[in-house]
Parts: structure tokens; sequence; C-alpha cells
């Protein structure tokens, strides 16, 4: 094989484990979208319940632990999902370089 021929092969094995790995992200990212907004419901729920019970009771303790778990949570997915964005840019970047190349 020659050595351009070789190129090619890596450059073509490259694009399609960046292609699944493309394909194997857009369901997470929707799972992970769709979550997101659940949590703010209950968020916003929380808030509009805290409203009706006597600050500094029992319930608004739950209350105020529950809407900082949804809120920690979406947080956390919400920079799960930016990290996963910038590695599969910085992919696709790398995937234009080898282009250029082959």
């Amino acid at each position: 094989m020659k050595p351009r021929d070789t190129c090619q092969s890596s450059f073509r094995k490259q694009r399609n484990m960046l292609k699944s790995k493309l394909e194997s992200y857009q369901p997470l990212c929707l799972l992970s979208h769709d979550l997101i907004n659940q949590l703010s419901v209950i968020v916003g729920h929380c808030d509009l319940l805290s409203k009706e019970v006597p600050a500094g009771s029992e319930n608004a303790r739950r209350l105020f632990l529950i809407r900082e778990a949804a809120k920690e949570m979406a947080k956390r997915l919400n920079q799960h999902q930016c990290n996963m964005d910038a590695r599969i840019r910085a992919a696709a970047i790398q995937d234009q370089s080898l282009a250029k190349v082959g």
C-alpha cells in the first residue's frame, strides 16, 4: 500500500468513527434537553408551592431541597452537554484538518 493510500484509509476510519459518535450523541442530546426541561418544571413548581407554605416549616425545607436537587441536576446535565458539544466540535475540526491533508 502506498503512503497516500494509508493516509486516506486512516482518514476514512477516523471520519467513520466521528460519524458514529455524532449519531450516538444526537439521541443523548435530545434526552438531556428533555430532562433539563422537566427539571425546570420541578424548580418552577417548587417556587410556586413555596409561596403557599409557611416559611421555616418542614414543608418549606423539603421544597427547598427538591428545588436545589433539580436545579443542580439540570446544571450538571447542561455542563455535560456543553462538554460533549466541545468534544464533537474538536473532532469535527480534526476531521476537516485530516480532509485537507488527505
